[in-house]
């Protein structure tokens, strides 16, 4: 087996690649934003720190170690005497003096949370995961099985969400080179054909 990072992202929609040139690795896009993603509700501060506490139950995670900022944030909350959830209204202020701190400056320079113009746009929880060996033989369908079932944990996460936090994703690099790996396999056995 192997081991691969994968993170769970909100606040993003995607990338929005209809201005760029497909050849020019340089060119990615430009982010689409979820406008109804929402940390300042109490009920998505829980259901973010619930999230946290089934990754560390999740048998598929490597030794129950995740990035958890609102783990972190709510122990920040308690060693401050500040009441979690935080009240919306002082939702913004706790979480910029939060990452002011040294375990909040941890997640701010690993990109846990990130704020775009003054607002906070995106948050992240991001964890290892093992992997089955792949069998060549039975590659494609191997490697979407276990995509699949990062898939279906996310729509169980998003269902079971408040509005602000219900359209999040999960992402990894490995994805993307499995997907590269196949293509180059596919065209390299067309282009000798």
């Amino acid at each position: 087996t192997g081991q691969f990072r994968i993170k769970l992202i909100y606040g993003i929609k995607g990338l929005d690649r209809s201005d760029i040139y497909p050849m020019d690795p340089t060119m990615v896009g430009e982010v689409v934003w979820d406008y109804t993603f929402n940390l300042a509700e109490k009920a998505s501060q829980e259901r973010m720190l619930e999230m946290c506490s089934q990754l560390l139950t999740n048998p598929k995670v490597k030794d129950g170690i995740i990035q958890c900022f609102m783990r972190d944030f709510k122990n920040w909350c308690d060693q401050n005497e500040y009441r979690f959830p935080v009240t919306p209204s002082l939702f913004d202020e706790r979480l910029k003096e939060f990452l002011g701190s040294p375990v909040g400056k941890f997640h701010a320079n690993s990109h846990s949370v990130g704020y775009v113009n003054n607002h906070l746009s995106y948050a992240q929880l991001e964890f290892i995961t093992e992997f089955e060996e792949i069998d060549p033989e039975a590659y494609n369908s191997n490697w979407k099985s276990q995509w699949q079932q990062w898939e279906n944990f996310m729509k169980e996460m998003n269902k079971n969400s408040p509005a602000g936090l219900s359209n999040g994703f999960q992402s990894s690099d490995y994805w993307q080179y499995l997907v590269t790996r196949h293509a180059l396999e596919l065209n390299s056995f067309w282009g000798v054909i």
